[in-house]
């Protein structure tokens, strides 16, 4: 609400540096743009879509007030004047002048072709004063030549309003102007008129030729301007294209190698799949060899169980056996002992017999 009611105040200068901003930076409509310069540099109402534009583009209402009048550069009345004398290229001058005019820096060159230009225009006027100081007729040459032929006074009038334009040359000594009647000279004075006139409308072609010039040059410049603009844009879409082309070089690079390592997928996936199949059949293989291996480990159980059966067996029997054979050992000990004391008792009685009989 507060842009609507108090919009901002800015001169022409400036409000045109932000419509070469919007050029430069290539945002909006150029030729829009282009038109609407050209009008506030003419100093034409603007057309209410045109303003409503370009508040949309500056984001923001504004009115266009008087600018404080500068202070006149010297250089750009030398430069005028260049143009109206018609020396130099006058769509260069009218350029440089839009560049003084603006407070804009002038290049080297154009620097060197002005001082150059401005010398030489010095130099030409500084001949023609002098030609003109030498060359200047004399007015007693008219007053006698009044005297000779008997002017009117009306002639005498029209001599004051039309002077006679100035002869070049210095005029030889004892030269006197040749005796005319009134006839001659006020054919002469209508022919000068005729001139005038001639000379007049002359000047105005001239300057309507040299306006016409400064704004064809004034298009070259726009037109070179779009033509730098197009090239820039010519190489950006280039620059664009390039990076499109690399971009899908490398998606089709990234998709052939995705296409392979699908394929080393599913290569890896059917030998997983016949390793699978081998590791399943050979863990069938291996389970039955294990039940194999646990029913034989069963049997050698229960047969070593059988065979520990046995062997406790025979060692009781054994044990038994042991025993038994012991004690029948002791007997026979015992046998043996009782056998050898009957020896010794019948060694004892054949000796005692033997001593009996002896005796």
């Amino acid at each position: 609400m507060s842009d609507i009611e108090n919009p901002k105040q800015v001169t022409q200068t400036q409000i045109i540096k932000k419509i070469e901003n919007l050029i430069d930076t290539n945002s909006g409509d150029i030729g829009r743009l282009y038109h609407i310069l050209e009008c506030l540099k003419q100093s034409k109402p603007l057309y209410h879509s045109d303003q409503m534009y370009l508040e949309n583009k500056i984001k923001g209402q504004f009115i266009i007030v008087d600018e404080d009048s500068p202070k006149e550069n010297p250089l750009l009345s030398k430069i005028q004047t260049l143009i109206d004398s018609g020396v130099g290229d006058p769509g260069r001058l009218q350029y440089m002048y839009d560049k003084v005019s603006q407070n804009k820096p002038l290049f080297h060159s154009d620097q060197v072709y002005l001082e150059n230009k401005l010398k030489s225009s010095t130099d030409n006027l500084k001949n023609n004063s002098e030609n003109f100081e030498n060359l200047s007729v004399d007015d007693n040459i008219i007053e006698q030549e009044s005297k000779n032929n008997e002017i009117t006074p009306n002639i005498v009038s029209n001599t004051t309003q039309y002077q006679l334009p100035k002869l070049r040359g210095t005029m030889p000594k004892g030269w006197n102007p040749p005796e005319n009647k009134s006839d001659e000279l006020t054919g002469l004075y209508e022919k000068i008129k005729t001139e005038e006139e001639s000379l007049k409308e002359h000047k105005k072609i001239h300057s309507e030729i040299e306006i016409q010039r400064s704004k064809l040059a004034q298009l070259i410049l726009n037109r070179k301007e779009y033509e730098n603009q197009v090239s820039l844009e010519k190489s950006l879409l280039d620059s664009q294209i390039k990076e499109e082309h690399l971009k899908i070089q490398e998606q089709t690079k990234l998709s052939e190698q995705i296409i392979l390592q699908k394929a080393e997928i599913e290569k890896v996936k059917t030998e997983r799949n016949e390793l699978m199949k081998k590791i399943t059949i050979e863990k069938e293989q291996v389970a039955k060899e294990l039940e194999y291996q646990k029913n034989q480990l069963s049997q050698i159980r229960t047969e070593q169980e059988e065979i520990e059966k046995q062997i406790k067996i025979e060692r009781l029997s054994l044990s038994k056996m042991l025993e038994e054979q012991k004690v029948n050992l002791q007997k026979q000990s015992q046998i043996n002992l009782e056998i050898k004391e009957k020896q010794v008792d019948l060694e004892k009685t054949k000796k005692n017999t033997m001593k009996f009989y002896l005796k």
